[in-house]
């Protein structure tokens, strides 16, 4: 039973050398197993900046996931050098 909608907030910060191009950042969730569960895409490149990712607690299907511990992987960029930042979420219903 999904008793409500629970939505997580992650904030990430867009540095690019100087002349790098906005891309496309990706933020990728993991449950505890190491499954992935959701994928998320910036809707547009992102220039230099913060921005914020909010999950609603779904998986790729639109799903609602248990409650639980949820890992993240954030990343993006060009070339040979991604940049990335890992966390984790809790998600509570």
């Amino acid at each position: 039973y999904y008793s409500g909608k629970c939505t997580q907030k992650v904030k990430y910060k867009v540095e690019y050398p100087d002349g790098g191009e906005p891309c496309y950042i990706l933020m990728h969730i993991y449950d505890v197993k190491g499954a992935e569960i959701k994928v998320l895409v910036s809707d547009e490149p992102q220039a230099k900046g913060e921005y914020l990712f909010e999950w609603d607690g779904t998986n790729n299907d639109l799903v609602p996931v248990a409650s639980g511990t949820y890992f993240y992987i954030v990343s993006g960029g060009r070339g040979s050098d991604p940049k990335t930042i890992k966390g984790t979420l809790v998600n509570k219903l």
